[in-house]
């Protein structure tokens, strides 16, 4: 299913991309108070039909500028976040080889930089979800390689991409969503036997524990 974004749908802006299946969902930027007068932002980011990643951000004082498109041609999925002080976008994605990068954006450019592994030979089969905190981003995937239901997490810092750390006990078939609530990293998934289950995260040895919350069978 395509998923058109015309230049109507986003006033300020010539954004009119034919966009593919994948349509990250907005991230909002508006501070504790919600009050976008003091810089809040929200933040789409789309992979097109062609592969391509397109970003744009959303001010009410402007509408809609577009944050520019990647230089890689084979994205498949992509998610987007605000993290860092002062927040700026950083995005996650999925290659149609099951590669994962990340980017984030540059404003003295503004652009990203190039895309690139967070870390060596990292993979991914479904879409990466990307969490901001206080102490700056988080990373949650599933394994790319030999069918690895496993999902993983990376932590970025101020000296980078930590290695990636299985979650033994999380173990899904599908794309992951990753929340920071209270200072604690969460891993929202379906579970291989189709529960829906909230795990809290954690980079010891055997990873976090996840507990179910609702039963997708009924």
């Amino acid at each position: 299913m395509d998923m058109s974004v015309s230049e109507g749908d986003m006033a300020g802006a010539d954004l009119a991309i034919d966009l593919g299946p994948d349509l990250a969902p907005l991230v909002c930027d508006l501070g504790p108070s919600g009050d976008a007068g003091a810089g809040g932002r929200l933040y789409l980011a789309g992979v097109s039909t062609g592969g391509t990643l397109y970003a744009a951000a959303f001010q009410p004082s402007g509408g809609w500028s577009a944050l520019g498109a990647s230089g890689s041609s084979t994205l498949a999925e992509v998610s987007i976040i605000a993290a860092g002080s002062p927040a700026e976008p950083l995005i996650a994605a999925r290659q149609s080889d099951n590669a994962l990068l990340q980017a984030s954006f540059e404003p003295c450019l503004q652009g990203f930089r190039p895309l690139a592994a967070p870390f060596a030979a990292a993979s991914t089969s479904n879409r990466p979800a990307l969490a901001a905190g206080n102490s700056g981003a988080d990373l949650i995937f599933k394994g790319g390689i030999n069918n690895d239901q496993r999902l993983y997490h990376s932590h970025l810092g101020a000296g980078g991409w930590s290695a990636a750390v299985a979650q033994t006990s999380f173990l899904t078939a599908l794309s992951p969503t990753a929340i920071e609530v209270a200072g604690a990293l969460h891993a929202l998934f379906t579970g291989t036997d189709h529960k829906l289950y909230d795990g809290t995260v954690s980079d010891g040895a055997s990873g976090g524990a996840a507990t179910p919350v609702y039963d997708v069978n009924g």
